[in-house]
């Protein structure tokens, strides 16, 4: 289920529920939200689309980075599985798991660029993650690759989801970007429903800074770092990706 294709080319208490596909709404303002209100909420809906639909569930949660749509996704879960009393009921199929290795991105002709911008859209084998959203849609199954961050590079079938797994949270910076074949998948309708989470680019900078710095980097390479690269591609994320998703869920301070 993870078999590489070719590299790609580079070609306010409660969420916000969108009709489907318009253009984004301005969210309202999320200062004093909850972030266990949001969880709650979230939780409450996929068990209603779960019992109305009878069905193993797919969820793209996308978002910039630094937006928080991971730490989301692991509390929609965990909130989840407490709900249902059952430790894997709902699961998180990271997009990480598809960056192209470091010997793959070493073995191209612009290898130093690849290495500088590792975390874009085109240094993701993004073939390779929608056939493996499909299969897992078709088949209900599968082996899933997940990152390893002592190695920096991919895990082979680090993640097994299995039929008893009644929600999937499919969770990456570029779940909904608009063009193929990551677009694809929303166009053809194998979600079931998509969230964006709604931070704006300052505040998603801004994490990752901090992000950069609690592993040791200085303040000036982690502002050097979030304007040349992350910045780059939250921006991209929010511009593309927002009007997309079927609910806005607000940023909150965690």
């Amino acid at each position: 289920m993870s078999a590489r294709a070719n590299a790609p080319t580079r070609a306010p208490t409660r969420a916000h529920r969108r009709a489907p596909r318009p253009r984004a709404t301005s969210s309202p303002s999320s200062s004093s939200i909850a972030y266990a209100d949001v969880v709650r909420e979230r939780v409450d809906a996929l068990l209603a689309t779960r019992a109305q639909k009878q069905k193993q569930l797919l969820v793209a949660v996308a978002g910039p980075p630094g937006g928080g749509k991971s730490t989301l996704a692991e509390a929609v879960r965990d909130a989840y599985n407490a709900r249902r009393g059952r430790p894997d009921a709902c699961v998180v199929v990271p997009m990480d798991g598809f960056h192209y290795s470091l010997e793959e991105l070493d073995a191209r002709p612009d290898a130093l660029e690849l290495r500088r911008r590792r975390g874009a859209p085109w240094t993701f084998d993004a073939h390779a993650f929608a056939k493996c959203v499909r299969e897992l849609r078709e088949r209900g199954f599968g082996d899933v690759p997940t990152f390893d961050h002592a190695t920096h590079d991919p895990e082979p079938g680090g993640l097994r989801v299995v039929l008893a797994n009644e929600v999937l949270l499919v969770e990456g910076n570029y779940v909904l970007l608009p063009e193929s074949p990551w677009g694809d998948l929303v166009r053809d309708g194998t979600y079931d429903e998509t969230w964006f989470v709604d931070t704006d680019l300052e505040e998603a900078k801004r994490r990752v800074i901090e992000r950069h710095m609690r592993v040791g980097r200085s303040e000036a390479e982690a502002r050097d770092r979030a304007e040349t690269n992350d910045g780059l591609n939250a921006a991209l994320v929010i511009e593309q990706s927002r009007g997309l998703a079927d609910v806005l869920i607000p940023c909150v301070r965690m």
